[in-house]
């Protein structure tokens, strides 16, 4: 009988530790970076699509080309060598936000030649259900800014 039980544990354990690693539901999400004093910010269309909004404080949009929404985090990545605007657009091979949808916080590296670059660490965010609206011109620093 504690076999049993014991067996029934792991396999509950195991389909618990399973759950939160998949990906979260679709969305969209938006993650607006203004408590940090940005213009910017981040849209979550689904689990696996994203786009950066604002980006330059004008109105401009960069499709990401990799995003992941996972139960307690999300990442985009920015592929300057597979066309993601913003990225090839400022010289930089590419560009990964990181966010901790717990702390909500985010953190935004940079690479280019070779080198890594922390262009911002922890930065507080806000994570809010729906599509992100940001006006078409905000004016203000984007999170590019270093």
């Amino acid at each position: 009988m504690k076999a049993i039980l014991f067996g029934l544990s792991l396999l509950a354990c195991a389909a618990a530790a399973t759950a939160a690693n998949e990906p979260e539901a679709a969305g969209p999400y938006c993650v607006s970076f203004a408590p940090a004093g940005f213009c910017d910010g981040m849209q979550f269309n689904t689990g696996t699509s994203a786009t950066w909004y604002n980006y330059d404080c004008g109105g401009s949009t960069s499709d990401q080309t990799q995003a992941k929404v996972l139960a307690k985090a999300a990442l985009t990545l920015c592929d300057g060598t597979q066309g993601c605007e913003v990225a090839a657009g400022g010289g930089w091979d590419s560009l990964k936000w990181q966010f901790n949808r717990t702390a909500s916080t985010g953190t935004l590296t940079g690479m280019t030649g070779g080198q890594k670059i922390v262009l911002q660490r922890n930065i507080p965010v806000e994570v809010t259900e729906g599509a992100c609206a940001f006006n078409r011109i905000q004016g203000g620093i984007s999170s590019l800014a270093r």
